[in-house]
């Protein structure tokens, strides 16, 4: 198999990968790399990474395809291992891995990757799928009205100081600042939630981060459920919501307040070090 860099193919990328993978790599503001394998001049395997932020060195893998007739002949370890060297000539320190896998394929996956030294970072994570409108449960409506009222007012993007922006301990990405909103108390960063758009119907809310004094009157919920209000209002009632929880705590709370999700997914996070550190 011959590996190397090549241009999108937009009939192709809406055929196989998902289409917030398809819409960045065909979006010529976005920086991605496109690396595949080719036999007897046919694409049989392609890798799409996310190109380094300017104040870094790394990369993510966002999606890794094989055509279905080619797999389990170790057609995406050799070109995982072109990608390692090519990126590794390009000063890529780190590739960084988020894969959402159904629970019962979670192992496969993590052998996949760990077979190949990435380091995991998390696999206790999970990625929920929501309809909307089914997501609320009735009997806790009237608690999360009264938690809400506890918030303070809403800042988006535009309007907040960007000093307090410096300052916070999560990134923001470009596509982020639409939807991404911050509570501003007293000239004070409160809290703020990081959401994108996935596609015309799917918002994917990435992080929330509250400081002390939030988290103890247990602000997390009524953000979430705040934020995705403001989502409702861009798109529709109709619209799907896919939520990140980092932990077992989140993971939990969750279920106590919002029905069961449409899907769930676990997310499995490893790093390949391309350079040995000093």
């Amino acid at each position: 198999m011959n590996c190397y860099e090549f241009l999108p193919d937009e009939e192709l990328l809406y055929a196989t990968a998902p289409s917030h993978i398809a819409d960045r790599v065909m979006d010529e503001k976005q920086d991605t790399l496109l690396l595949g394998g080719f036999e007897d001049g046919n694409l049989i395997s392609y890798a799409v990474f996310s190109h380094p932020l300017k104040t870094g060195r790394e990369v993510w893998l966002d999606y890794l395809y094989t055509a279905e007739s080619c797999r389990e002949n170790g057609v995406a370890t050799e070109l995982l291992t072109f990608a390692e060297e090519y990126l590794g000539k390009m000063n890529i320190t780190d590739i960084l891995v988020r894969v959402l896998t159904e629970p019962d394929t979670a192992k496969e996956y993590h052998h996949f990757f760990s077979t190949r030294k990435y380091i995991p970072l998390s696999l206790t994570g999970r990625c929920m799928l929501y309809k909307y409108k089914d997501m609320l449960d009735p009997g806790a409506f009237q608690l999360l009205e009264k938690k809400k009222a506890l918030l303070p007012p809403v800042v988006h993007y535009g309007d907040v100081d960007k000093k307090l922006l410096s300052r916070l301990p999560i990134r923001i990405e470009e596509e982020d600042k639409e939807l991404s909103f911050f509570l501003v108390l007293k000239g004070e960063l409160y809290g703020m939630a990081s959401a994108s758009l996935l596609d015309s119907n799917t918002v994917c809310i990435k992080e929330i981060w509250l400081n002390d004094d939030a988290r103890k009157k247990g602000l997390f919920l009524p953000m979430l459920h705040a934020v995705t209000e403001e989502a409702k209002n861009l798109l529709s009632e109709d619209m799907w919501l896919c939520l990140y929880l980092k932990d077992e705590a989140a993971y939990h709370g969750l279920g106590q307040m919002f029905n069961p999700p449409e899907q769930e997914y676990l997310v499995q996070e490893y790093v390949k070090c391309l350079f040995k550190r000093s």
